[in-house]
C-alpha cells in the first residue's frame, strides 16, 4: 500500500515538473529570447507588416560610415536597409558593444534623421512627416532606426523587440 501512494505521489510531482517548467518556457523574456537576431528579425518583420513606398535595399558597412558615420569598431552587428532616395524610408538595425558607444551610435541616428530632413525639405517635402516622427529605440544590446509612413504600425512592432 505505501508503495502505491509514493507512485502516485511520483506521478503528481512529475506532472507538475512538466507543468511548471512549460509555463516558464512560455513567460521566457522576449528580449532574451528575441534580441539573439534582432539585427534580422525585426527588420524583416517591419518588411512583411508595412507597405512601404520605396524599396528598400541592404547596405554595407562602407555606406553605414558614409551615410551615419558610424565605424565598425562602435557595433557588434548591423542590418541597415535604405531606400533608393525616392522616400526617406530606411530601416537600420545596429548591435552594441557597450553604454558609450550605444549613445554614439544613438547622435549618429539621431544626425542621420536631421541630414536625411535637410535634404528632403526642397526635394521631397511630403517626406519631412515621416522624417518627423522617426523612431530612434534602444534596449541593452540594439539601437534601431525607423522611417515609415506608418509609425504607429512600426511603434508596436519595434514593440515587441524592445
Amino acid at each position: 500500500m505505501k508503495m502505491n501512494k509514493l507512485k502516485k505521489i511520483g506521478k503528481i510531482i512529475t506532472v507538475i515538473m512538466i507543468f511548471v517548467l512549460s509555463l516558464s518556457a512560455c513567460s521566457a523574456d522576449k528580449n532574451t529570447t528575441d534580441s539573439e537576431n534582432i539585427e534580422k528579425t525585426l527588420p524583416q518583420e517591419l518588411l512583411d507588416s508595412i507597405d512601404f513606398e520605396d524599396q528598400l535595399e541592404n547596405v554595407d558597412m562602407k555606406v553605414i560610415e558614409t551615410m551615419y558615420g558610424i565605424n565598425e569598431d562602435q557595433i557588434s552587428s548591423y542590418n541597415v536597409l535604405m531606400s533608393t532616395g525616392a522616400t526617406a524610408e530606411e530601416i537600420a538595425v545596429f548591435g552594441i558593444n557597450n553604454k558609450d558607444d550605444k549613445e554614439k551610435v544613438i547622435d549618429a541616428l539621431k544626425m542621420r534623421v536631421e541630414d536625411q530632413k535637410s535634404i528632403m525639405e526642397s526635394y521631397k517635402p511630403k517626406e519631412m512627416d515621416k522624417l518627423n516622427k522617426a523612431i530612434i529605440e534602444s534596449n541593452d544590446n540594439y539601437v534601431i532606426l525607423c522611417i515609415t509612413g506608418d509609425e504607429d504600425n512600426a511603434q508596436k512592432i519595434i514593440g515587441k523587440y524592445f
